[in-house]
């Protein structure tokens, strides 16, 4: 539909309006691995209406990410990776201002290992952006820190 109405792509569209960033939160990192089909199922059976399950969500949301990340990466965009946070804390500034507006708090799920299996997937494919990671958690900080070194190391 974007392509219909601005005559460019996703990437493009941002991209004429100066965009050189994204910004993903999560409250948890999803990674679980689709084949092609999968996806098409998945995105046949949300289109028409019916529940997905957290599984096939976290599948289709892998896959996206992975999409756009590498289209961040052919860009030279940066992607920041916002997670762990609870939103929306305070219903008074909520009402008042609306949502993600700087009241939200830490939250604790574990996060390391599938965004660990997330970073790795991109490195693989050579699709890996610029990151800046806003943890919300702060011992998930160092690990962050060392993913990104990792990922980095052979530059």
């Amino acid at each position: 539909m974007l392509l219909s109405l601005t005559g460019c792509g996703l990437g493009e569209f941002f991209a004429t309006l100066g965009c050189c960033a994204s910004d993903h939160a999560f409250a948890y990192v999803p990674y679980e691995t689709a084949t092609a089909e999968e996806l098409e199922e998945i995105f046949a059976c949300a289109k028409n209406g019916n529940k997905v399950s957290v599984l096939e969500a976290d599948k289709f949301k892998t896959a996206l990410l992975s999409v756009l990340a590498a289209e961040y990466a052919e860009r030279g965009w940066g992607m920041e990776l916002h997670i762990g946070p609870i939103r929306n804390n305070n219903t008074l500034m909520f009402n008042k201002i609306g949502p993600d507006a700087g009241f939200d708090s830490i939250d604790d799920r574990e996060i390391a290992g599938k965004l660990s299996r997330f970073l790795d997937s991109l490195a693989v494919k050579e699709s890996f952006p610029e990151q800046c990671f806003s943890p919300s958690i702060p011992r998930i900080i160092t690990f962050l820190e060392l993913c990104s070194v990792a990922s980095r190391a052979e530059e």
